[in-house]
């Protein structure tokens, strides 16, 4: 008679399998891929980010900014049209408050010189204090490819401002699956699509049927096999 693996560990191979969350790494700096004027032209301005997927079956998204001095005023990070400022959860990072940030439609302006094209994302107002940011939120929308755009907040003259390569004029972005790196110089970020995983309101996680499932499927192969 052949060794089979006991019913407990086809459980908990199966869990650790289901509990692996998809993690993406990138980052863009001026020298691969970041576009700047004035003070930001330089190596020194770098944004990476990381993204992972929860173990609630949501997103979390982790970016920082690094440019060599004057602080940054705002900052936009590009998002799905539909997305509201309700979608957005457990939003952190040193500078945030409730009234810090905010999602919508914004234009190229004397506020935001140079933009490539309009861009609707989530916003933050950063005052002009920081040369490092680093910022998170969770979400219960999948990664995909878009474009952001940084201002300092110098006053007089002429502004630094920062933005990826691939963001232009007119915008489109790749359509490429989520990945390690860069795709065309464009930057992850949160897409219409829910989650595959998303749990709905009011019922169990995903993850409480899938144990139920795999449980009930452990017991039943034991029972056949005490036959």
């Amino acid at each position: 008679m052949r060794n089979s693996l006991p019913a407990v560990g086809i459980v908990c191979l199966l869990i650790m399998s289901a509990s692996t969350a998809a993690a993406y790494e990138g980052s863009l700096s001026y020298g691969n891929g970041m576009l700047a004027d004035g003070h930001w032209a330089t190596d020194a301005s770098v944004l990476t980010w990381d993204v992972t997927m929860t173990g609630q079956f949501s997103w979390h998204y982790h970016y920082t900014l690094d440019v060599p001095k004057h602080g940054v005023s705002h900052f936009v990070l590009e998002t799905s049209t539909n997305l509201q400022t309700e979608d957005f959860y457990n939003v952190a990072g040193s500078f945030v408050d409730e009234a810090s940030w905010d999602v919508g439609w914004y234009d190229t302006n004397p506020g935001s010189p140079n933009m490539p094209d309009q861009i609707y994302g989530i916003k933050f107002e950063l005052g002009g204090d920081y040369t490092e940011l680093d910022f998170s939120f969770d979400i219960f929308r999948d990664p995909v490819w878009g474009d952001f755009y940084a201002k300092d907040g110098k006053q007089g003259g002429d502004p630094a401002t920062l933005w990826n390569a691939g963001f232009v004029d007119p915008d489109w972005d790749p359509e490429d699956d989520a990945s390690e790196g860069s795709v065309s110089n464009h930057v992850l970020v949160p897409d219409t699509a829910y989650t595959d995983s998303e749990p709905q309101d009011d019922s169990p996680e995903a993850t409480t049927w899938l144990l139920l499932g795999i449980t009930g499927a452990a017991g039943a192969l034991a029972r056949r096999r005490r036959k």
